[in-house]
């Protein structure tokens, strides 16, 4: 019976990081570290480390590169698709991408909790409403996908991120009280690391161009800016460099009308602390 290490790959259920990791460690005669197999594919130890983390993205040209390492007979390039397609739509998955790789995310949510945020009760609360004929394993699925992508906010250097949310989005009640409450620690939990801004735009404001949608801005390196908007008429990436000035001129009106962050954290905490235990 063989015993490659590509037959002890575990099963089509693993990610992509998982079977990188699984491979270069079963490597016969002896494991690559993760140097190694970063020379041998011509990449950064770093990118090799952050994959086996499962934080995104996967450099396009690297799949074909592993399965020739590793002899893998393609198994790399479909856990690839896979992680490509996910149940996305490709403007999703493009923007999933730009969180991966921006160094500042500034984001206006104007109803619910954004994704980087949400506890896995609220993740599923939210996407087994939104999926009423989906299977368990399904809804369950795509949680797992949201949660995966917040480990971007545990990497070493972890991108700035400001955020500005609308009243609605924590007055609003999904899931139950109990979820509620761990929502509401989790956003104040977020709202004291110093890389990290929250804060909450008031009903009293009035209305605002963005009212009824949500805004991205993803800040590469190198200082070019991506907007990513939803609204009632409009949904997709804007790269166009007008576009995304006034994306940017309106996020940072809001901001200036938001609560403050200290003011937007007692006001979160108030509000967990008044509900009624369930």
């Amino acid at each position: 019976m063989s015993d490659s290490p590509q037959d002890r790959l575990p099963g089509p259920k693993v990610t992509f990081g998982e079977a990188l990791r699984d491979a270069r460690e079963l490597r016969l005669p002896h494991k690559w570290t993760q140097g190694d197999v970063a020379k041998a594919a011509r990449t950064s130890k770093s990118t090799i480390s952050r994959l086996e983390r499962n934080v995104p993205p996967i450099p396009v040209h690297l799949p074909k590169v592993l399965d020739e390492l590793f002899g893998t007979d393609g198994r790399f390039q479909r856990l690839y698709e896979e992680s490509r397609s996910g149940g996305f739509p490709a403007r999703y998955q493009r923007a999933m991408e730009l969180e991966a790789q921006a160094v500042v995310i500034d984001e206006y949510a104007g109803h619910v909790v954004p994704g980087l945020f949400q506890t896995p009760d609220y993740a599923y609360a939210l996407i087994r409403k939104g999926k009423p004929r989906a299977s368990e394993t399904e809804v369950r699925a795509t949680v797992t996908l949201r949660m995966r992508r917040q480990a971007i906010l545990s990497l070493p250097s972890p991108p700035d991120l400001s955020v500005i949310l609308d009243e609605a989005v924590v007055r609003r009640p999904v899931g139950g009280l109990l979820v509620m409450r761990n929502q509401y620690a989790t956003l104040l939990r977020a709202a004291k690391q110093p890389h990290i801004t929250v804060q909450v735009l008031e009903f009293a404001h009035g209305e605002h161009v963005l009212l009824g949608g949500m805004l991205t801005l993803f800040t590469l390196r190198g200082g070019s800016q991506i907007a990513y908007e939803e609204g009632n008429t409009i949904a997709g990436l804007e790269e166009e460099m007008g576009a995304v000035r006034r994306h940017r001129l309106a996020y940072d009106s809001l901001r200036g009308d938001a609560l403050s962050a200290r003011d937007s954290r007692d006001m979160i905490r108030t509000m967990m602390e008044a509900l009624p235990n369930e």
